[in-house]
Parts: C-alpha cells; structure tokens; sequence
C-alpha cells in the first residue's frame, strides 16, 4: 500500500486496509459532519469545511480507486491474502458508492464509478450513468449525438431486464431521438416493460394504439423526466 492511500484512508478516519463497507460508512458520516451548508451563518467555519469535504472527497477517491484495482488482492499470497481479497471493491459496491457520490453533490466522482460498474455490465449502473448524462442537456446542434449516448446506456440496461431503462428506450424509439424512429422498436420495449406493471408504458401504448385508430384527438407525445436511480442504502 502506498504511502498516499495510507494517508487517504487516515483522513477517513479509518485504519489503512479497512473494507469497502466502512469507507463508505466513514464518507458518509464526514460529509454529514462537514458539509459548507452547515456553516451557512459562519463564512469562516464555511471556508475551512469546504476545503475539508474537499480532502475528504479525495480521500474518498483514492480508497475506492485503490479498492477498485483490485491491489490488495494482487500482492503475493499469505496469511491475510484471503481477507485482503475481500477488500477488492465489487461492482456493485462500485455501483452504491457511485450514487452515494452522486447524492452527495460529487457529480464527477459519481460518473467515474457508475461508468466502471456500467463497463463491467452492472444493469443499474448502467441505467444510473445514463441518467447523469441525460441530466448536463445538450445545445441545440448536439441534440443527436447526446440523445445517442444516452440512448446506449440505456440499450444495454434494457437488454438486461431493467424495466425503467425499457420503457425509455421505447419512448426514445417512438420519439426518434439519437436513433431513427421505430413504432416497431417502440412498441417492443414498451411492452416488455407494462408487462411489468410499468404505468408510463401502458400509457404510451393506449397512446399509440389511439392514435393508430384514430378514435381520439391527435395526443401529442412528449419525452418523460427518467426516474432518478434510488438512493442508496
């Protein structure tokens, strides 16, 4: 373990080779304890906290990326090999620690484990790093090669069986954003999720169906907000 790690997990408050769970516990307790918005009245004590959150968040990069490398369990075997391995963050360690980052207001961190869990093909992480990128927008002339990346992401969730990244995918197909439209496409997915008790698919596909019918006025439809990944435990 290098010198800087052993420092980063010291700043945690945790003692070097601590596992995954009580980093995350430790990050979590210290970004309570020092967020700025506490010191809201104090601009001094406001000062010194985010300059701390600051070293704790790197901090906090450097274990999860030491533990994402697998370090532990690359030195040579021994006594404590088997318990170092255990240390080795997994990818859906990977994937709670992206949205904790998330939630905690660390957008850059949050991208960076939720794409390594989504590169390893967790459905959830892939799911969740679509969704940050749906979040930054896109100007006018670059509508289509965001809609595309997203769209990606949220493929591969779907294909896996997650049903919020189905149904938006079918929205996607049906609204011809960042791929050609498909009613065909559309309605695939869209299925696959009411079939799960999605309520938005089953009402994009009365939608469709009336529209196809012409049974009612032309109902015009409109891209939904994703559901937010869920705050981890």
């Amino acid at each position: 373990m290098q010198v800087a790690t052993a420092e980063a997990y010291r700043t945690l408050d945790l003692q070097p080779g601590a596992d995954v769970g009580l980093v995350r516990q430790a990050y979590r307790v210290l970004v309570k304890v020092w967020h700025p918005d506490r010191f809201a009245n104090d601009p001094k004590l406001q000062a010194i906290s985010d300059e701390k959150l600051k070293d704790i968040n790197a901090s906090y990069d450097a274990v999860v990326a030491y533990l994402a490398s697998g370090s532990e369990a690359k030195q040579a075997p021994g006594p404590t090999h088997r318990s170092r391995t255990r240390n080795r963050l997994s990818v859906e360690e990977m994937y709670k620690s992206g949205l904790g980052r998330y939630y905690a207001g660390d957008r850059a961190g949050a991208e960076q484990l939720l794409l390594q869990a989504a590169e390893h093909g967790d459905a959830k992480a892939q799911y969740a790093y679509g969704y940050l990128l749906h979040e930054e927008g896109y100007l006018p002339l670059e509508a289509g090669k965001y809609f595309a990346r997203v769209l990606r992401w949220w493929t591969r969730a779907a294909e896996q069986g997650h049903i919020e990244a189905q149904f938006m995918v079918g929205t996607f197909h049906q609204l011809g954003l960042g791929t050609p439209f498909s009613e065909p496409k559309a309605l695939k997915w869209l299925k696959l999720a009411a079939s799960r008790g999605h309520q938005g698919a089953h009402r994009w596909l009365s939608s469709i169906i009336l529209r196809k019918l012409h049974t009612v006025p032309l109902v015009r439809l409109v891209l939904e907000p994703p559901q937010a990944p869920p705050r981890p435990n």
